[in-house]
């Protein structure tokens, strides 16, 4: 089994979930690690409530999901879609 970098790129399963430069805000480095995560969820508008009452910040992007920036989850952006 071989893995395939791709910088400022999230994949899930071989296949581009998201683009870092679509992500407004976050700044990744060049240090080996997971700059973020992308979930799948049913509906955005519950994971977004629920997120903000848990005391998150929660943010928009460019293309509708959401995530919750990297400098509050210890350097990784979780990212929550839909698609």
């Amino acid at each position: 089994m071989s893995m395939k970098t791709e910088i400022n790129k999230i994949l899930h399963m071989g296949h581009v979930v998201h683009d870092m430069k679509t992500i407004p805000g976050e700044a990744f480095t060049s240090s080996p690690g997971f700059a973020g995560y992308a979930v799948k969820v049913r509906d955005l508008a519950i994971t977004r409530r629920h997120l903000e009452s848990n005391g998150f910040p929660v943010v928009e992007t460019a293309r509708g999901d959401i995530f919750v920036p990297s400098a509050s989850l210890l350097g990784t952006a979780l990212i929550f879609t839909e698609r």
